[in-house]
């Protein structure tokens, strides 16, 4: 019985002396497609612990991979209607270090904007299906994305596990 109550408190020690994984380092998701050539974008993800599958379109086969992170440079690769069948199946769309906010909306909205091109911020525009539509959200963010990678990696993780 003192064994027993001995092996007890040990277990409640180590297990509550033992170091917490810290949150920031933790992701609940592990795929993310990343569109995109940024070198240091590309390392960034290279120091994280999570898959990265790296391309030139978005990849509906991938279902470990719902997460799809695009650099701009790349909206010309991909239609409208690619996106709208890349979120009905389930992907999280992302662009990330956008210097000019319109091009989201002249690709996939038909909207022509005024240039608002600013150096010292850039945007990360997520699109989405509202009702069968394309819709968008823009979140102002700095121009060093790659530098804060996991916290923008755990917004998008949050999002996606808040949406499903």
């Amino acid at each position: 019985m003192i064994r027993l109550i001995l092996m007890t408190i040990v277990f409640l020690l180590l297990y509550g002396c033992s170091p917490d994984i810290e949150k920031e380092e933790v992701m609940l998701s592990s795929g993310v497609q990343y569109i995109g050539d940024n070198e240091s974008m590309v390392q960034a993800f290279e120091k994280l612990p999570i898959h990265v599958k790296y391309s030139f379109v978005i990849d509906n086969s991938l279902e470990d991979y719902k997460l799809v992170i695009i650099e701009p440079h790349y909206i010309k690769h991909i239609t409208k209607e690619k996106l709208i069948e890349s979120i009905q199946d389930g992907f999280f769309i992302f662009f990330i270090n956008l210097d000019d906010r319109n091009w989201i909306q002249e690709a996939y909205f038909d909207q022509i904007g005024y240039a608002e091109k600013k150096f010292d911020k850039v945007w990360t525009e997520h699109i989405y299906l509202h009702n069968g539509q394309l819709q968008s959200v823009t979140l102002s963010t700095n121009p060093d994305i790659e530098n804060q990678l996991i916290k923008w990696l755990q917004y998008f993780d949050r999002y996606k596990e808040e949406s499903l």
